[in-house]
């Protein structure tokens, strides 16, 4: 059984969660809030409105929690840690409670009907489906139960009942399952990205290790057999030079590699190709030693594979860039 405390924290772990990926939206909410709630307030005295609950101070608080909900850029460094604890607080008092409230105290009504659908919307947007439930529930009973005892005569108004919940309802399940679908899509899109990723760095590596491999099996059938009889066995000179050879594709191919490797995570940071390190290039050239770099299985394969240079050209760019795109 899960106690309180890692409930209440699974709850808020979600809505954290929830909101790193709108970093900016909550502070945009603030400071529309901030001057919604005075503007509809100051509203009423100037439209042929009918008499309503003064909710000055309701409404001045909720003002002020709006404006330090937006600021927050300008908040110190020791409380921004607890930006979306506040962050919370703020939603719940000015979305759920304040506006189910002064709905009550008004008896119902079309504009307080509006004004909690638009809360309710609001709520869905900017926390994730379980908190949207756990926020308004509580939001409601806190102001049914407020009102229930406060007030001289708490009549329920009927649109609360009738209206309200049915709409409640239809709304919180509509943003779940919206919420929901686009969660899946943003993991199917994430997973498209990782596996074009994955293949991508497959197929540009398998280039390097097999001219590793194929420089390996070359030196391994230059080099005299341990086994052989007759002592040592000196290697002539054009073995050494075939040996050498060998070695240094090997080096190319690694280094090639690990150049694949910086470019491939330089585009998975969006990070644009240095043309600094751009020099002019010959065409013929540049292909020739991509097909000498090729990483073919046998001698008989590399032999099957030639370039035939009808005009030559020079362009500006990467070697290994060109290479690989061409492998």
């Amino acid at each position: 059984m899960r106690s309180g405390c890692e409930i209440v924290r699974g709850f808020y772990d979600r809505y954290t969660s929830h909101q790193e990926k709108k970093k900016s939206l909550l502070e945009w909410i603030g400071i529309v809030g901030s001057i919604a709630f005075p503007l509809f307030y100051m509203a009423r005295y100037v439209t042929p409105l009918p008499p309503r609950y003064d909710d000055f101070w309701l409404r001045l608080v909720a003002t002020f929690l709006c404006l330090f909900l937006g600021l927050k850029r300008w908040w110190p460094n020791r409380l921004k840690p607890f930006y979306f604890i506040y962050s919370y607080l703020t939603i719940f008092y000015c979305l759920s409670f304040l506006l189910s409230f002064t709905t009550l105290q008004n008896h119902g009504g079309t504009a307080s009907v509006v004004n909690m659908v638009i809360g309710a919307i609001l709520i869905i947007l900017l926390v994730d489906w379980r908190n949207s439930i756990v926020m308004l529930l509580l939001g409601y009973g806190l102001s049914l139960t407020i009102f229930w005892n406060t007030h001289p005569n708490p009549n329920i108004p009927i649109e609360f009942l009738v209206w309200w919940l049915p709409v409640c309802i239809l709304i919180v399940v509509g943003g779940s399952l919206s919420q929901f679908g686009e969660k899946q899509a943003e993991l199917e899109r994430l997973r498209q990205a990782y596996s074009s990723l994955a293949g991508s760095i497959a197929h540009e590596m398998r280039n390097p290790l097999g001219q590793i491999k194929y420089s390996l099996d070359s030196i391994e059938h230059t080099l005299p057999s341990p086994r052989s009889r007759g002592g040592d066995q000196p290697l002539t000179t054009p073995q050494l030079n075939t040996l050498y050879r060998h070695l240094a594709q090997g080096q190319l191919a690694i280094k090639r590699g690990l150049q694949v490797i910086s470019m491939t995570l330089d585009e998975v940071s969006a990070k644009p190709i240095d043309p600094a390190h751009f020099r002019y290039l010959s065409a013929a050239k540049t292909t020739l030693k991509a097909v000498e770099e090729y990483g073919y299985e046998t001698e008989g394969e590399r032999q099957k594979v030639q370039l035939h240079v009808q005009e030559d050209f020079f362009f500006k760019g990467n070697e290994t860039l060109y290479i690989f795109v061409l492998f």
